[in-house]
C-alpha cells in the first residue's frame, strides 16, 4: 500500500488557514464572476468548497477515502460531514487518560502509517482488553478493517461499538453509512441509527444520519422528514444549508429558498454575534452560497425583480469583503 496515502489518515487540520485564505478569495472572486454568465465555471465548485472546508476545519481523517472506489455523495457531498457543536447525551464510556495507553496508541498509529498494519491490530486489541471502550483503538481498528483488509463486515462491527461509545463521531458515521450501501444493509443501518436516536432524541446528527440512509434506500419522504428535524432542532446556518440543498436536488424551489433565507439569516447573525476583527470564513462562506443560491433560483423561474435584489446584496457584501480577504 502507498504509504502516502496511509499517512493522510492521521492528518489533523494541517493547511486550515492556507485554505481558508484561498476559499476566501474564490468566494470574493466568485461573487463577480458568477454574475457574468460568460464567466461562472467558480461558481458550480462552491458546495464541494463548501464541504472541503467543514472538513479541514474539523480536522477529519482522509485516508478512509482511498478504501474504495466509490462514486457516492456521503464522501464528498455528505451532510453527515457537516458537523454541529449541539450538546449531545452520550452512552457512558471510559476515557482513556493513562499515559502507557497513550504511548501504545501512537505506536499503533504509526504502525499502521508505515503499512504494518497486523502489528498495529495486536496494540489495539491489547488496549480493548483493558478498556472496551477505548474510541481511538475501536476506530481506528474498524479503518484497518476497511482499507488494509478490506473486509467491511468486521469495520462496520467496529464502527457500530465507536458509536455506541460516542455516537457524534461524524467521521465513523459517514463511513458507516457507506459501508451498509455497499452491503445492501440499508434497512439494518436505519434500525441501528433509529436505536441510537433514542438514547439522545435531541440531537440532530442522528435525523441527518437516518435521512442520508433513507434518501439512499429511494425513500424521499422519510429522507425529507429528518432532513428537516435536523434543522429544526439547529440552530446553526450549515444545518439550514443541507435542508435547502435537498429541497434542491428534489426540485421543490420554493421550500429550497425557505431554507437558504434561512441560513442567510444564521449565517449573518452568527457573523455579528462573532465579529472580533477576525472574519468567520465559515459562516461568510454559507451566506455567499445561500445568497448565489436563491439568485440562480429566482433568475431561473423568471423572477427578476427578486434576482436583481440578491444581485444586489451580494456585490455589496463581495465590496465589504475585500479589505478582509488579506489575513496574513
Amino acid at each position: 500500500m502507498n504509504n502516502k496515502k496511509l499517512k493522510t489518515r492521521k492528518t489533523s487540520g494541517i493547511g486550515t488557514t492556507a485554505f481558508f485564505l484561498i476559499f476566501s478569495i474564490a468566494i470574493c472572486y466568485a461573487t463577480l464572476l458568477y454574475l457574468q454568465p460568460k464567466r461562472n465555471s467558480l461558481y458550480t465548485e462552491i458546495p464541494n468548497a463548501v464541504n472541503k472546508i467543514e472538513e479541514k476545519d474539523f480536522g477529519q481523517k482522509q485516508r478512509h477515502k482511498v478504501a474504495f472506489n466509490w462514486d457516492h455523495k456521503s464522501k464528498q457531498n455528505s451532510s453527515l460531514n457537516k458537523p454541529n457543536t449541539a450538546t449531545m447525551k452520550k452512552i457512558e464510556k471510559e476515557k482513556t487518560t493513562d499515559s502507557n495507553t497513550q504511548k501504545q496508541l501512537k505506536e499503533a498509529f504509526d504502525l499502521v502509517d508505515t503499512g504494518r498494519p497486523e502489528e498495529a491490530q495486536k496494540i489495539l486489541e491489547d488496549i480493548l482488553s483493558k478498556n472496551p471502550n477505548n474510541e481511538e483503538a475501536l476506530e481506528e481498528l474498524g479503518y484497518i478493517y476497511l482499507i488494509d483488509y478490506k473486509d467491511t463486515a468486521q469495520a462496520q462491527d467496529y464502527f457500530e461499538k465507536v458509536l455506541r461509545v460516542n455516537n457524534n463521531n461524524k467521521l465513523v458515521i459517514s463511513d458507516l453509512i457507506s459501508i451498509y450501501e455497499k452491503r445492501d444493509q440499508l434497512d439494518s443501518g436505519i434500525g441501528f441509527f433509529e436505536t441510537l436516536q433514542s438514547s439522545s432524541p435531541d440531537d440532530p446528527t442522528m435525523n441527518l444520519a437516518l435521512g442520508e440512509l433513507h434518501e439512499a434506500n429511494k425513500n424521499q419522504d422519510k429522507a425529507m422528514s429528518h432532513f428537516i428535524d435536523a434543522a429544526n432542532k439547529s440552530l446553526q446556518a450549515k444545518d439550514q444549508m443541507i435542508v435547502a440543498q435537498k429541497f434542491s436536488k428534489f426540485g421543490h424551489d420554493d421550500k429550497a429558498v425557505e431554507y437558504y433565507e434561512k441560513t442567510e439569516q444564521m449565517a449573518a447573525e452568527s457573523l455579528k454575534k462573532n465579529s472580533n476583527g477576525k472574519p468567520n470564513i465559515q459562516d461568510r462562506s454559507l451566506l455567499s452560497f445561500s445568497l448565489y443560491k436563491q439568485y440562480e433560483i429566482y433568475k431561473n423561474n423568471g423572477n427578476t425583480e427578486k434576482a436583481e435584489k440578491i444581485k444586489e446584496k451580494i456585490q455589496n457584501m463581495s465590496n465589504k469583503n475585500q479589505n478582509q480577504v488579506n489575513l496574513n
